[in-house]
Formats: structure tokens, C-alpha cells, sequence
């Protein structure tokens, strides 16, 4: 199945179905995630993750193809994706950053600047300056959406390249300073205690040098 013909195929069946049933335990939706692995696995330059239609049991009701880089998730990272648009008939492709742990505004800016650059023929902008490519159903052709999907990989890879050093310091997990969940490095144990009624936590560390916090 080419890419051409898994489109159309989502435009004639995904809006039916997910009035239908829109939990992910519908077999429409594993039997489209399946067909979405199967037709983009071999295109792929290097192991990139597929994420698509939803997740966390809900179908989503305008679905998505995502493209992610070791590390990358959703809700972490940046990524080609695409977007369908029943109401307008239509499929958005281009790249896109998490909303829930959004990265560095400088880095966003300067991330879609260079892919921007590097994608002239991708014509559409987001409001993050991300550039885009919309398709037309009914205009919908196989060698122009290979084409662009080798390009949109290659800029992707060169982009990860260029802004590794930020990006990694973004993909960093956070730092949790809530003193009822603080993590202890090296700590064997850490008891909670009340001092001059406020809480402290005795961690029991490997070697001499226990602290108090």
C-alpha cells in the first residue's frame, strides 16, 4: 500500500469509524496503525518511531503520523508530522514541537528558521514559524509525497545535528525541587523527619558524608 492509497483510505473510513467506536480498543484503529508501520517502515532513513492516530485509549479525532528521533516523544521533542483535515479535506505535513513540555522559545525560532530554509517548496508557516505543506485530497500524488517525505527526513536529521547541544539540554528530564519527592543521588535511604515543626529529610548516603536537607 503506498502512501497515496493509505490517505485516501483514512479519508474514506477514520471519520465513520471514530463516530462509530473512538476507543483505541477498535480493530479499525490497530489494523491502521499497522498499515501506517507497514507502508512508512521502509522509508525510513534511520529508526525513527511511528506515533499515530492517538493514544491513552481515545482515538483523536483529527489523526496524525508522527516521525520521532531517538528520544523524541509527543509531548518532548521535535518532529515531522502529519495532520489530516476532514472538514477541508486536506493533509498538513511539516514539522512540529511538543505543546506540553514546549521547548526554549529561542530554539523553536531558530529550529524552524533553518528548516524553513532548507524547505523552500514547504510554503505554509505555523505561528512558530514551522513550514508546512498542505495536500489537497483529490490532488493527492505518490511521487510528490515521496519526494517530500525524503526531504522533510533529511532536513529533520540535519536539524537534530546543527541544534544537538540545545536540544539535548532541553530533552533533559526536569529537576524535581518538591522536597516530598526530592531524589537523592547516590542515597541509600532517606528518612523523613520534623525539626522546629518543619520537615527535613536525613538522607543515608554511601561513605562518611551523610546530609541533612
Amino acid at each position: 500500500m503506498g502512501i497515496r492509497e493509505l490517505f485516501l483510505e483514512i479519508f474514506e473510513r477514520y471519520p465513520q469509524e471514530y463516530q462509530r467506536d473512538n476507543k483505541t480498543s477498535n480493530p479499525y484503529y490497530k489494523d491502521r496503525k499497522q498499515r501506517i508501520a507497514q507502508t512508512f517502515r521502509p522509508l525510513l532513513h534511520v529508526q525513527f518511531e511511528i506515533n499515530a492516530l492517538g493514544g491513552q485509549g481515545i482515538m483523536r479525532k483529527n489523526p496524525y503520523i508522527c516521525f520521532l528521533a531517538k528520544d523524541h516523544q509527543t509531548n518532548r521533542g521535535f518532529y515531522p508530522s502529519y495532520l489530516f483535515d476532514f472538514e477541508n479535506q486536506g493533509v498538513m505535513f511539516g514539522f512540529d514541537s511538543a505543546l506540553d513540555h514546549e521547548p526554549p522559545e529561542k530554539l523553536v525560532s531558530a529550529f524552524a528558521a533553518r528548516a524553513a530554509e532548507l524547505l523552500p517548496e514547504f510554503n505554509e508557516r505555523d505561528n512558530d514559524g514551522y513550514p508546512r505543506k498542505i495536500y489537497a485530497k483529490d490532488e493527492l500524488d505518490e511521487e510528490e509525497l515521496l519526494r517530500d517525505l525524503e526531504a522533510a527526513f533529511y532536513v529533520y536529521e540535519r536539524c537534530l545535528e546543527e541544534f544537538d547541544e540545545e536540544i539535548q539540554q532541553y530533552l533533559k528530564p526536569p529537576i524535581n525541587t518538591d522536597p516530598g519527592q526530592m531524589i537523592f543521588p547516590q542515597v541509600e535511604q532517606a528518612v523523613p523527619i520534623i525539626f522546629n515543626e518543619q520537615m527535613r529529610y536525613w538522607a543515608i548516603a554511601p561513605g562518611e558524608n551523610a546530609r541533612l536537607w
